[in-house]
């Protein structure tokens, strides 16, 4: 077994301090409401000529990859995979950095209250837009789970090409459930920025419990 190494540790750190660094500040500025409502208004006009009919279905489907169900699923079974292969302390970093990533976009949304977009109530409970806007909890998950599978796997004995596929499609999916949360109108845009920059801090610090030679090929 490899640990991480101390630079390896300092990089991490760094990250995440930079991401929570500009995850405090665009709170600041959303707080403020006007320094990044002119950008929200730009985001969301544009990204509702990509919704099409109106129906929005397609972009459903997209949005449901971070939702609970989705996100929950991929983690139990990385779990599976992790308890199976004995590693029991990227166990711990993968739910601890979850947890995480869980509690300050919660403890942000409930100490901002910040409202989403208008919608209808169908819209609504189609999109899982049940709570407060800043962060966005659906881009919070995808980063952090979709970005610890990449992760694990680029640690691993797996070939070069198959690692970076792996990276290239976990960044397809986030960005993709990330977007589908401005098409569907139920976030500004800087709640998605908000909800990215908290899933991959905690992601960098999930990233201490992983070494960079996991057993699965």
């Amino acid at each position: 077994m490899t640990p991480p190494s101390p630079s390896r540790r300092r990089r991490a750190l760094a990250i995440a301090a930079l991401g929570y660094g500009l995850l405090g500040l665009l709170a600041i500025l959303v707080a403020a409401g006007g320094p990044v409502a002119g950008l929200d208004r730009l985001a969301a006009d544009w990204a509702a000529g990509l919704r099409g009919d109106g129906s929005g279905s397609p972009w459903l489907l997209v949005t449901a990859l971070g939702g609970g169900a989705a996100a929950g699923a991929v983690m139990v079974t990385a779990s599976l995979m992790l308890l199976r292969a004995g590693e029991a302390r990227v166990l711990l970093a993968q739910w601890g950095g979850f947890l995480l990533a869980r509690l300050v976009t919660d403890g942000l949304k409930l100490a901002l209250s910040r409202a989403r977009p208008e919608m209808t109530d169908l819209e609504r409970l189609l999109a899982g837009a049940t709570n407060y806007a800043f962060p966005s909890g659906h881009a919070t998950s995808a980063a952090y789970v979709y970005g610890f599978i990449a992760l694990l796997m680029l640690r691993s004995h797996l070939p070069g090409p198959g690692r970076w596929a792996i990276l290239a499609l976990a960044v397809m999916v986030i960005a993709a459930i990330a977007l589908s949360r401005i098409v569907l109108g139920v976030h500004f845009a800087s709640d998605v920025a908000g909800g990215l920059l908290s899933g991959l801090a905690a992601l960098a610090v999930a990233s201490h419990g992983i070494r960079r030679d996991m057993p699965w090929r």
